[in-house]
């Protein structure tokens, strides 16, 4: 999982903190490494205690909620059909993810054979 350098600063975790504690930070932290772990980051069923579980929240999940939902700085964002997507991870682990997708057929895409040098006797 890549993690940009600026987290901690960033605006959106500054206000996550402020909300929730440093614990959240730590959880956003959590939510991503699950997504990489289960290769799920959209399309997920969330409710406020399935959320500060993943998180490893003990705080207020309803606070929480409210922090990681809220329209201005978004954890996860609700998709159209009333599931939810991480904010942010499709386009922060973009390699990772195509990474993911050339390895479920078998590997990364077979090279063009025509290009290939012929093997040395």
């Amino acid at each position: 999982m890549k993690i940009d350098p600026g987290f901690p600063n960033h605006w959106k975790t500054q206000m996550l903190v402020s909300r929730c504690g440093a614990e959240a930070a730590v959880g956003l932290l959590r939510l991503w490494g699950n997504a990489q772990i289960s290769r799920e980051w959209r399309d997920l069923a969330l409710t406020p205690r399935k959320l500060a579980s993943i998180m490893g929240y003990a705080g207020d999940i309803n606070e929480l909620w409210a922090a990681m939902t809220d329209k201005d700085a978004a954890g996860v964002d609700e998709q159209e059909d009333g599931l939810w997507e991480i904010h942010g991870f499709a386009e922060h682990q973009k390699q990772v993810i195509k990474l993911w997708a050339n390895g479920r057929p078998g590997g990364s895409p077979p090279k063009d054979a025509g290009s290939a040098a012929p093997p040395q006797p």
